[in-house]
């Protein structure tokens, strides 16, 4: 239903352009874009709050995908494989470095996409010795369909396994595309209106006052 409604904004808002653009182009002979360009111009607050609105539903879209968010966590060996979604993760190795201020351990995952590897990701986890404090260094991959989240937990000290979560956020990115969609809207709704723009057209002859006895 959410997305439905946001749909019904998009066409909606979409249409508004189309039809003023489309009057504009008709009177002026100017292309579609530069009409819509000087139709936003001529009413910057309606039609910034026409951008608005579209922003508002490019975000309803982005947290609707909060219904289909995936977890996952596995103890993962060289080799072992952890799938979610459409998504491989193949464990690589790990490796552990420490300098006198901090203790670092990282692992090292292939991410494959239909048996095609797309990407490597290198989750860490610090430990700061002045401090006593661990600190987990999150590795993330984010495309316009999904953001996947890789968290290394450490290693089990009765396997010697690293333990990892793997954490699938479909359409997060929306939710950005449609906070700078609504910014850019506000923007716009705040800017003065140009001129509006002047159409020629053929001046009309006035006849001349018929007097009395004419």
């Amino acid at each position: 239903m959410a997305i439905s409604l946001a749909v019904l904004v998009t066409l909606t808002v979409a249409s508004e352009f189309y039809r003023g653009g489309k009057v504009i182009s008709r009177h002026t002979g100017q292309g579609m874009f530069a009409s819509i360009v000087q139709l936003g111009h001529r009413n910057t607050r309606r039609y910034g709050g026409y951008i608005v609105h579209f922003g508002v539903a490019v975000v309803i879209i982005g947290f609707v995908g909060a219904a289909f968010n995936q977890d996952k966590e596995k103890e993962m060996g060289f080799g072992d494989q952890l799938q979610i979604a459409a998504t491989l993760w193949s464990a690589n190795r790990t490796h552990k470095t420490t300098s006198p201020t901090t203790a670092v351990e990282w692992a090292v995952l292939d991410v494959f996409q239909g048996g095609k590897k797309i990407d490597t990701l290198y989750p860490e986890r610090r430990f700061y010795k002045a401090s006593q404090q661990t600190a987990t260094m999150v590795a993330n991959r984010s495309t316009f369909k999904e953001d996947l989240y890789l968290v290394y937990e450490g290693l089990n000290q009765d396997t010697g396994r690293p333990i990892l979560k793997v954490h699938l956020n479909p359409l997060v990115m929306w939710i950005w595309a449609g906070v700078w969609t609504m910014l850019i809207g506000t923007i716009m709704a705040l800017i003065p209106n140009s001129l509006p723009v002047r159409v020629p057209a053929t001046a009309r002859v006035q006849p001349a006052p018929v007097g009395a006895g004419d």
